[in-house]
């Protein structure tokens, strides 16, 4: 009966979320987007001024920077929130109860480490079809077109969220797809969730960077190292 009646609800007018955190801001249904958001706006401008120091950046003016890294930033995140309230107002959360999954143990630490490897190689290989897709089927390849409108070799950090509004939905909803559930069907701890967010917005800045400083990723992933190549 409760499974019934959860996927007769799967998408239902869930009502309009309130903002009350009667648990606690990090138990927020928005802290996670929150998070999401804030890290790529930390992570593009570390590798922002990162291009700067090396003369790598097309933007080295902060007045212009605010009119375009800014820009992008801020524009990404208004379009991210309204598409995370649209999302909460119409789909149920995984789970009555989601695990916060702060380790205590050797035994949850581990846990909590196959949480946040399976849900990125698993995003990774979700991804890589739709890629795949947005370059070899023409529908797909318009909307993706607007990614890859810079001039080849002037790819920067900031680029990493230079998309269309589809191009950058996809994207949203794989993650959310991922972020919901483990792989083996659990529901996916709270701690797991935040961690992912900001190591996956680390890794697609990083890939885009035009500054060889905080080559973190690049060192020991292919995908992230060579990413910069697929735009020349």
């Amino acid at each position: 009966t409760t499974t019934t009646t959860t996927t007769t609800t799967m998408i239902q007018f869930q009502g309009f979320p309130s903002l009350e955190a009667p648990e606690g801001f990090v138990r927020a249904w928005y802290f996670e987007p929150f998070v999401a958001a804030a890290s790529f706006f930390f992570w593009i401008h570390v590798y922002w001024w990162a291009e700067r120091q090396q003369g790598a950046s097309r933007i080295n003016d902060i007045r212009k920077g605010f009119e375009q890294p800014v820009g992008y930033s801020l524009y990404s995140i208004l379009s991210y929130s309204a598409g995370i309230y649209a999302w909460k107002m119409f789909i149920p959360p995984p789970a009555p109860t989601i695990p916060d999954g702060v380790p205590t143990s050797i035994n949850e630490l581990g846990y909590l480490t196959l949480e946040v490897v399976s849900g990125i190689v698993f995003y990774d290989f979700l991804f890589f079809f739709i890629h795949w897709g947005m370059h070899e089927i023409p529908l797909l390849r318009q909307i993706h077109h607007h990614h890859h409108a810079m001039k080849p070799g002037t790819v920067e950090a900031r680029d990493v969220v230079h998309h269309s509004l589809m191009d950058g939905t996809l994207q949203v909803l794989v993650n959310i797809f991922i972020q919901r559930h483990t792989m083996w069907g659990s529901p996916k701890s709270r701690f797991a969730r935040i961690l992912h967010n900001i190591l996956v917005t680390w890794m697609l800045t990083e890939s885009h960077s035009a500054s060889t400083l905080f080559q973190f990723w690049r060192r020991f992933l292919v995908g992230v190292r060579e990413h910069r190549l697929h735009h020349l």
